[in-house]
């Protein structure tokens, strides 16, 4: 069987795939149709880049009492995970999201608002 093996594609690489992605107003599956590329690699690439800018958790310091009745306050970390990036509310509908959607994506979902 001979087929071509195509080089392996770096992050940097992925990364400007998913920037031309976002603001192209495709689908992923669309976009990555009309480029050629895997899906599931673009999903999984996707996801790591997330994860990678977006820490999953981070800790905040705060000052507790041991005890309601004690005087003296102890240290104590808590995980605090981050907050959504977008925030998007038609009606009683709202959606988070880690990076902006496509225009054209929140453009239609605007137009389901008034039914």
């Amino acid at each position: 069987m001979s087929g071509k093996r195509s080089k392996p594609k770096n992050a940097s690489w992925w990364s400007a795939q998913i920037g031309a992605w976002e603001r192209s107003g495709l689908t992923q599956a669309d976009f990555c149709r009309a480029r050629g590329l895997s899906i599931s690699s673009f999903s999984n690439w996707r996801s790591k880049l997330l994860k990678e800018e977006r820490p999953e958790t981070s800790t905040q310091t705060a000052l507790v009492r041991k005890h309601p009745t004690a005087s003296k306050f102890i240290t104590v970390d808590i995980p605090v995970a981050p907050a959504p990036l977008v925030r998007v509310s038609v009606g009683s509908v709202t959606v988070d999201f880690d990076t902006l959607p496509p225009p054209v994506w929140v453009a239609e979902l605007g137009s389901f608002g008034g039914r």
